[in-house]
């Protein structure tokens, strides 16, 4: 028994580890056990097959689609569980029916859980990323200001009078605008947190921490 679960691990050491690769070597192909490769595939929620069967076929090698398939569903019930949907739901990445039938509903019901709260964060982050430019670009017409200010009380010509004073006012209107639109950031930020808030609530951590 010992040595059939240490059998087992290398197994899926080895699959895991092809399945790293974008493509297999010559020495991958030549030597691939196609059942450990598609269970590696299936346990990481993937079917790379035709990229796997076309990257051996150009060295001369040819791939067992039988074995492959074997092994895939295998794996894919390592990887259709809902902390896993809901996971894949939250990344945003997509989910075609691919589980085993007994597996499919729960792992359908997480991961549309992870896909609504993937489509709040997305915005949300957005908002956050837009609200810390607009506050470090009014941090620096804050210090362009005075410099521009002193630039004028030392000027000693007309024309770079008149250039200064309209480079102050162009900095203040600016300024004036920036806080306009992150007093709309802010606004926006409330309520995109709140609906985050809700869902954190509603799901709470049934399908594992987010």
């Amino acid at each position: 028994m010992r040595n059939a679960v240490a059998a087992a691990c290398l197994i899926m050491f080895g699959a895991f580890a092809l399945a790293s690769c974008e493509t297999m070597s010559a020495e991958e192909c030549a030597v691939a056990d196609w059942r450990g490769v598609g269970y590696g595939d299936g346990a990481s929620g993937q079917n790379r097959f035709s990229a796997r069967q076309e990257s051996c076929a150009k060295k001369g090698f040819a791939a067992d689609l039988d074995a492959y398939r074997a092994g895939h569903q295998e794996g894919l019930r390592v990887y259709c569980t809902p902390p896993r949907g809901f996971q894949r739901g939250l990344s945003g990445s997509d989910y075609d029916g691919f589980c085993p039938a007994d597996l499919d509903e729960l792992f359908s019901v997480a991961f549309a859980d992870g896909r609504r709260v993937h489509e709040v964060r997305v915005p949300l982050e957005a908002a956050r990323s837009e609200h810390n430019r607009l506050e470090n670009r009014r941090d620096q017409i804050d210090r362009d200001i005075p410099r521009k200010e002193e630039e004028l009380r030392v000027a000693t010509t007309d024309d770079d009078r008149r250039r200064l004073r309209e480079e102050i006012r162009s900095l203040n209107d600016e300024r004036r605008r920036v806080n306009d639109d992150l007093r709309t950031k802010q606004s926006e930020l409330r309520w995109r947190g709140a609906e985050e808030e809700r869902l954190r609530y509603e799901i709470g951590d049934r399908w594992g921490p987010w």
